[in-house]
């Protein structure tokens, strides 16, 4: 375990800290909100722009999300939880390739 850890510490931070920010900003308000309100479409907006441009390349994603409020929610909560923690694990491994 403790190989692991030493191996892999500053990816797992950083992919916290993006699972952190991620659900405090963006989780958390839509799920208060239940998906109505400018509050949390304003802020999802703002941080999980990339989920907005994905789903207007894939048409499906596009209907999925303009037709259904519970599977807005699914999507924006947990796709881009997955995106933040993906890109904390990115900075947290270029920061470790750095340091070599």
């Amino acid at each position: 375990m403790t190989k692991i850890w030493s191996d892999f510490k500053n990816r797992i931070i950083y992919s916290a800290l993006g699972f952190i920010f991620h659900g405090f900003t963006v989780v958390l308000p839509l799920l208060w909100y239940g998906g109505k309100g400018e509050q949390s479409a304003g802020l999802a907006l703002i941080v999980d722009f990339p989920l907005f441009l994905l789903a207007k390349v894939i048409p499906f994603l596009d209907q999925f999300i303009y037709t259904s409020r519970i599977g807005a929610m699914l999507y924006f909560s947990i796709v881009g939880t997955f995106l933040y923690a993906g890109a904390g694990w990115a900075i947290g491994h270029f920061q470790d390739k750095k340091k070599i």
